[in-house]
């Protein structure tokens, strides 16, 4: 049975026609017959007195006969719901279950009408309404401002990318030069062991028509120096002969011949003898053309070897020493011969491939430099590519007993200990994973929720887990235009200011 005050409010309630707990709109839906009788209002089969609406007492099976009170039960189909007038505020609907609970409800009835029948509730519409417009008023100014921030990330962003693409452009074409000139250098180097093939047939000729030509002068030499012991030995008898004469003839003999042999001999004797050159049919002059024609080739063989201005007379001089040594086993001879070749043509070609080996662990360099870049212009980095702006910073505060450190696109400690590295961002949740194993429990991992504001500021941690952190951050690089309706949506009383 209602309490008298109940009784009052319901009968002021029935004077001004209105029923308790129906919208304006809605009121309509419960003006009595002309018998004063009301049906329900999905069953019109089921007819009530007008006086059993609001009764305490649910007699309609959808329970629309009791809209200003808590005795008909909210189901899944349909709940049940109170309208709250909030007069110089928002009109809202509260579940009928906490009506005339005792509670006070003014983040949705301000006015106190949920508690209608117990009367505790005042109005404090005009203190709410003070709260959401200073609230509003408050929240656009912040948004301005984030959004005026995120507009310098969203210009710092452009400037990163535009500056990452100029240096991928620059490493292009650098990479395109040193493959231009590895190309040039590889053609090099297949000239060069082409070049060193044919010098190498070049001058197995020229070796074997040195080695006709210093045969020849062997056979020369050898036949010069017989001839020339040959003449030496009659010379010696000679000179014997007439030293002989020079010295025991009697020069009272006036014998004519005599004297002027013993004259002729002392003239012989002090230094005026003639050279006695054998005829031979081998040609110096034509030895010397032979050996200019293969200068060409000589000179080649002469890079790996000391640093002497070819000629003729040294050329012959060379060749002259080398004949006339004691000549090296052949075998001896193939390897040196061998060992020379390889000097000539591994010179050129190795300082080839030394400088192709520099180039290309400069090619190597320049294009993992470049992948780099490439991989951060193509890595997605949120709407607008935002989180570029805060790459590499990090919000720190102190929470309870603990210091926590969130990297955005880093990693999250608490203290020293890691909560958990970066792997995912959808929309405005950061996911951090593989941290540091609880002691008999998981690897820490968190959530970080980021909400719209100026500044970047931590504003609380949970653990709904063990080991599972939920982080609230402020920050302006989430913020978006929003209208009062959404504004209004975000506005929350506080009770303590009621």
């Amino acid at each position: 049975m209602l309490n008298l005050l109940t009784l009052l409010a319901y009968v002021a309630c029935i004077a001004a026609g209105n029923v308790i707990g129906v919208a304006p709109e809605n009121q309509h839906l419960y003006k009595p017959d002309s018998n004063g009788n009301w049906a329900c209002l999905l069953d019109p089969s089921v007819v009530l007195k007008y006086d059993q609406i609001n009764d305490g007492i649910c007699d309609c099976p959808d329970g629309s006969d009791e809209p200003g009170t808590a005795a008909c039960p909210s189901t899944k189909e349909k709940k049940q719901l109170f309208y709250c007038a909030n007069e110089g505020f928002f009109p809202k609907y509260i579940e009928s279950f906490k009506v005339n609970d005792g509670v006070c409800d003014y983040d949705i009835c301000c006015d106190g009408s949920d508690e209608w029948a117990t009367g505790k509730c005042p109005n404090k519409c005009a203190i709410v309404r003070q709260q959401f417009d200073e609230f509003v008023e408050k929240k656009r100014a912040d948004i301005r401002r984030a959004l005026q921030i995120r507009e310098e990330y969203v210009k710092k962003v452009e400037r990163a990318k535009a500056d990452v693409g100029k240096k991928l452009e620059r490493l292009q074409v650098e990479i395109s030069d040193l493959e231009v000139q590895i190309g040039e250098e590889n053609r090099k180097l297949k000239a060069a062991i082409s070049s060193a093939e044919e010098l190498d047939s070049g001058e197995q000729g020229a070796l074997e028509e040195i080695s006709q030509l210093s045969t020849q002068l062997e056979n020369f030499i050898s036949d010069f120096v017989a001839s020339e012991k040959k003449s030496r030995s009659t010379i010696v008898q000679l000179e014997s002969l007439l030293q002989d004469l020079s010295e025991n003839y009697n020069p009272n003999y006036n014998d004519a011949t005599v004297k002027q042999c013993v004259r002729l001999f002392r003239e012989y004797i002090s230094g005026k003898e003639e050279d006695n050159k054998p005829e031979s049919s081998f040609s110096v002059e034509l030895f010397k053309e032979k050996l200019k024609s293969l200068k060409p080739h000589l000179q080649s063989l002469s890079q790996n070897m000391v640093s002497i201005e070819p000629s003729i007379g040294n050329m012959v001089h060379h060749y002259y020493m080398k004949l006339i040594s004691t000549f090296k086993p052949k075998e001896e001879q193939v390897a040196v011969r061998s060992t020379t070749q390889d000097n000539v043509s591994n010179k050129r070609t190795i300082a080839i491939e030394e400088k192709i080996k520099k180039l290309d662990k400069t090619l190597h360099s320049k294009k993992s430099e470049a992948s780099i870049y490439e991989e951060n212009l193509l890595r997605q980095f949120g709407t607008d590519d935002i989180f570029r702006a805060v790459e590499g910073e990090w919000v720190h505060r102190k929470i309870g007993e603990y210091n926590y450190k969130i990297g955005y696109l880093d990693s999250i400690y608490q203290d020293n200990t890691l909560v958990g590295r970066l792997t995912l961002v959808k929309g405005s949740t950061l996911h951090f994973e593989h941290g540091a194993k609880c002691w008999n429990g998981p690897h820490r991992s968190a959530f970080v929720d980021m909400v719209c504001a100026p500044k970047s500021r931590l504003v609380s941690v949970s653990e709904p887990e063990k080991c599972q952190y939920r982080f609230l951050l402020e920050t302006p690089i989430v913020c978006e235009a929003k209208s009062d309706e959404q504004i209004a949506d975000e506005f929350s009383v506080d009770p303590s200011d009621l």
